[in-house]
């Protein structure tokens, strides 16, 4: 090993794979990570985390958050083997903070990485952060795409194949929206009547669980486009109704589709 580093310029794998581990790099990070994993980092990674919209994890941590999972972080390299051209294959421990799906910081984890340290500007860490970053996108147009199901699988893909301690946030975010989009079949807006400027209808929650902030409507045809019509109507228990009514707005003609607009699922 002694031999190789040598002829590679010096390069010692060990303490810059660790330090890269302590610095905890994530999909995304903050200023202060940025600066500590600039020097370390292979550049594709670098541009990638240059460019990174926070996580929700990072959101819901924010600065003072990952400022103390970098403190509590400890790494060492536990095996280092050639990979060749240049290259070497990293095997590393990491003991350090674990993150609830709320963003609590809790308990101690220990975490197995293996990464890949190049003899490159003096030796950069490749963690495979391309892969991650690919992974993150498709779950991202699988969400805006209603695709929830998919985004959360995808996500909880992620959370095992790339060791960001701050994804338990958006994996349950992703999950609670799974939850969601499924539930919401449940759910069923009737026309009763229209009259007296106003339409009557009813909302079925024909599920087992209760609903709070329950926002319903309705989308109005009009010569200029749809209008939109909205009524709270608060909290609704499984397996019950509650009627309401939804002014009819100036222009409207024709017909009127009933939605579902909001709600929490308790």
């Amino acid at each position: 090993m002694l031999l190789a580093l040598a002829l590679l310029g010096c390069t010692d794998p060990g303490p810059l794979a660790v330090s890269a581990c302590e610095a905890v790099p994530g999909l995304s990070t903050d200023a202060a990570g940025m600066a500590l994993l600039e020097p370390l980092l292979i550049d594709s990674s670098v541009a990638i985390l240059k460019d990174a919209t926070p996580t929700r994890g990072q959101e819901v941590l924010g600065a003072a958050g990952l400022a103390q999972l970098r403190a509590g972080t400890t790494c060492t390299a536990d095996q280092i083997d050639s990979a060749g051209s240049g290259r070497w294959a990293v095997k590393l421990t990491r003991t350090g903070p674990s993150v609830s799906a709320d963003g609590t910081i809790g308990a101690s984890v220990t975490t197995p990485l293996e990464w890949q340290v190049a003899d490159t500007d003096g030796g950069r860490v490749e963690i495979g952060l391309e892969k991650a970053n690919s992974m993150r996108k498709s779950a991202q147009e699988a969400a805006e795409k209603g695709e929830h199901r998919r985004a959360a699988s995808t996500l909880r893909a992620l959370s095992k194949s790339f060791a960001d301690p701050v994804l338990a946030v958006d994996v349950a975010h992703a999950e609670a929206a799974q939850d969601k989009a499924e539930y919401d079949k449940k759910l069923t807006n009737a026309f009763v009547a229209a009259e007296d400027g106003s339409v009557s209808a009813t909302f079925t929650n024909s599920g087992d669980r209760a609903l709070t902030d329950v926002t319903v409507g309705g989308d109005f045809e009009t010569p200029d486009g749809p209008i939109g019509a909205d009524a709270a109507i608060g909290a609704v228990p499984a397996g019950e109704s509650v009627d309401y009514k939804l002014p009819i707005p100036d222009g409207a003609e024709g017909s009127v589709k009933l939605k579902t607009r909001t709600f929490t699922l308790l």
